[in-house]
């Protein structure tokens, strides 16, 4: 949703967005207007999440690529580690309120069959930690 602009460079327009935020999320307006302030903020939101990566510089791995932190890490491994994995590969997935175990654990990856859910060990542990990539591999290199 971001505006391409002549006038602003991606940070200005940021600054901008993050001046703005706070006030418009304190006073919001009451009846009707009140659904246009919920798409109003949540568009704000998506510009600020795709501004912040914009600018942001991307993951750095001190270690290395992220192939070689995928090759290190085994998956498997890690997330036997972390979680209960029954003798079928399977557990409770952590993505939703599961019974029973419907998160298949492979030797590369996982997916839930249930939620849908699936990625590699990047995906598991960024989520499993609540933490971005590059904190990830930052907290994994020391």
């Amino acid at each position: 949703m971001i505006f391409e602009s002549d006038v602003y460079t991606p940070r200005e327009h940021l600054k901008i967005l993050l001046q703005g935020y706070p006030l418009l999320v304190k006073n919001p307006p009451r009846g009707f207007a009140s659904i246009f302030h919920a798409l109003l903020v949540k568009h704000m939101e998506e510009d600020i999440n795709q501004l912040t990566r914009l600018i942001s510089p991307p993951p750095v791995y001190e270690g290395g690529s992220i192939k070689e932190f995928k090759e290190k890490y085994l998956f498997k491994e890690t997330v036997e580690g972390l979680i209960k994995v029954n003798r079928m590969n399977k557990a409770l997935c952590l993505f939703h309120q599961d019974k029973n175990p419907s998160m298949h654990i492979y030797d590369d990856h996982f997916y839930c069959f249930s939620c849908g859910e699936r990625g590699d060990i990047i995906t598991f542990l960024t989520k499993f930690y609540n933490i971005s990539i590059s904190e990830l591999l930052n907290k994994y290199v020391s």
